[in-house]
């Protein structure tokens, strides 16, 4: 829909006339209400949605009492950038929005085609269940646009699941679609649960065509039968020229249990997309862990990072890389960034939908780099690596960490159609991972998937720094500690706590005793030398202990409140470690 911007302020003089100013007004909506109150107060609250809708301006927020809703909405009023219109749950009762027995024509349970500054906030919408069932749709020139905090499950396009939906059996949860010659700008999608939906070939929450400026992060998506969430290009939504969503961050969300019965699924899957970030978050049990891919022909998706995931117990590789027929087949990857993520029993499911991929899969790509990354498999055809296409020009991969805990000696590399059976034997056949490494990672718990980095692993400190875009790690702690990075998501950080004791340092065998009132951290064990500091939030050496032998104890009262770490290097033993303060 094209929009007319006259016609939109023609709206607004409208609302003005009928409710006087619309600025930071509250409306309400009730099961009680009736559309012929007011809506000013909850006593007076008006029926439905969209009376409400249709009856505000700039600054209103329409709060919806507990209780649900059989209608489907479509909002033709924007805000401004200082007034947005919200509409909000109320009263902390669910607000539902169900599509049981609805007949308006509208696919979508809540619209917004080519208006400005509206934010959706804490709703459930559930029960559309008919072919291109969609839970929120967000279309055309759209600036400002806030979903959070909702709700959004069976979405279905029917309510049992064909094997073979493609190509005309569809839903779509949360669809942003960008059709206009103007990007959508500027649109958050954070705090959202979306589940239990029946998708068919499309995704639980999709980003497609001309998408400019958004974040997509803490959300929680899962039991999707398809892909989690898509970040999409050349398909032919967007304008030419600017068809392919670019921009975009991807961070902190939890995907799982995404899966297709009739292709391989990813949980975050980037297609045709270009400056993307997925960063920090959590991906396990679906097929494909995270993609980087570009399905049309013609197509180029340039400068994605992925960095800082946890990846784990998915079906098939935790990381798929490339186009994956170029040229004839597929569009093409170029300047991927694959670095600092941690990957834990992938490529589980052996003869798997997508066949043999190993924990990374490679394909076509161009001046690629995967490096810093923990690849700990429990493959049980070995395969470590699956790269079919040696042709890809700047592929950099180094400073990796390999392992197979279930046949640690018998590891295997696919590079081209040959396999190699040791790390030094693909180092030198393809040039690749000269810094890589093969060795148990040490991760902390992985009977709960806890993947940090435990006190011995020899993870810490043998990544290449200049790998890395960004500042903290998985959890948000600084990324870089001494002078160079960590391999893997984590950062390796001891934390000290009041009540925490016996905390060893390993190799030298010191102890970190906390007095939990807390005034003194004493050092003790034997060791001649070893150079300990206390350093500030910033790293910097504020205190300075030089001593032999210990036990060392060190006064913190005098440190200010907030975060300050001890550092403690082992000469002998080329071993630093740091362990965190908080007070």
């Amino acid at each position: 829909m094209e929009k007319l911007t006259s016609m939109k302020f023609i709206v607004i003089l409208i609302c003005f006339s009928v409710t006087g100013s619309g600025l930071a007004q509250n409306y309400y909506v009730s099961t009680s209400g009736n559309n012929a109150n007011t809506g000013l107060t909850v006593a007076s609250a008006w029926r439905t949605i969209q009376y409400a809708v249709d009856n505000i301006g700039p600054g209103a927020t329409v709060n919806i009492l507990g209780g649900e809703y059989n209608e489907k909405i479509e909002i033709f009023v924007s805000g401004t950038s200082s007034n947005p219109i919200t509409l909000t749950n109320f009263d902390g009762t669910p607000a539902i929005i169900d599509g049981t027995g609805t007949t308006t024509a509208l696919d979508a349970m809540l619209a917004i085609f080519d208006q400005d500054y509206i934010i959706i906030d804490g709703l459930v919408i559930r029960d559309n269940i008919q072919n291109d069932a969609q839970g929120i749709l967000i279309e055309g020139d759209c600036q400002g646009i806030t979903i959070r905090n909702n709700e959004i499950y069976n979405i279905s396009y029917a309510s049992a699941v064909n094997t073979s939906p493609c190509p005309n059996m569809n839903s779509q949860p949360l669809i942003v679609y960008g059709t206009s010659t103007n990007a959508i700008a500027d649109l958050v999608i954070e705090n959202n649960q979306i589940h239990d939906c029946n998708v068919g070939c499309s995704e639980g929450l999709a980003i497609n065509g001309y998408v400019d400026r958004f974040e997509v992060k803490r959300n929680k998506v899962f039991n999707i039968n398809n892909i989690g969430i898509d970040i999409i290009g050349g398909e032919g939504t967007g304008p030419v020229g600017n068809d392919y969503a670019r921009g975009g961050f991807i961070t902190n969300n939890e995907v799982y249990n995404c899966k297709s019965p009739y292709a391989t699924a990813a949980g975050i899957y980037s297609d045709g997309a270009s400056d993307i970030f997925i960063e920090s978050n959590l991906v396990y049990d679906n097929q494909w862990g995270i993609e980087v891919g570009c399905e049309n022909v013609g197509f180029t998706s340039f400068v994605v990072t992925v960095q800082n995931n946890f990846i784990y117990n998915n079906d098939d590789s935790g990381l798929s890389i490339g186009g994956f027929d170029y040229p004839t087949g597929s569009g093409k990857v170029v300047a991927a960034s694959i670095v600092n993520n941690t990957l834990y029993n992938n490529d589980k499911l052996l003869g798997g939908l997508a066949g043999t991929t190993g924990d990374v899969n490679l394909s076509y790509t161009e001046f690629t780099t995967v490096g810093n990354n923990i690849i700990l498999s429990t493959n049980q055809d070995n395969l470590l690596v699956y790269e079919d296409n040696v042709n890809s020009p700047g592929l950099v991969m180094d400073y990796n960490m390999y392992y197979l805990m279930t046949n640690p000696g018998t590891p295997e590399w696919e590079f081209g159609g040959t396999i190699y059976t040791t790390l030094a034997g693909y180092q030198a056949a393809t040039s690749l991972e000269q810094n890589s490494m093969y060795a148990d990672p040490q991760l902390v718990d992985l009977s709960i998937f806890d993947l940090h980095l435990s006190v011995t692993s020899p993870a810490v400190d043998k990544g290449f720094t200049n790998y890395f875009n960004g500042t903290t790690d998985f959890d948000g702690d600084a990324r870089v500690i001494f002078s160079s990075i960590d391999m893997g998501a984590d950062e390796y950080t001891g934390t000290i706590v009041p009540g925490d004791v016996n905390f060893q340092v390993s190799p030298v065998c010191i102890e970190i005793l906390y007095d939990p009132t807390p005034q003194f951290i004493t050092v003790d064990g034997t060791f001649t030398d070893v150079t300990i500091d206390i350093l500030n939030s910033s790293l910097v050496p504020v205190q300075s202990i030089g001593q032999s032998n210990g036990p060392v104890t060190i006064d913190i009262s005098t440190l200010g409140a907030g975060t300050h770490y001890i550092n403690i290097v082992s000469n002998t033993y080329s071993e630093m470690n740091i362990l965190q303060i908080i007070k």
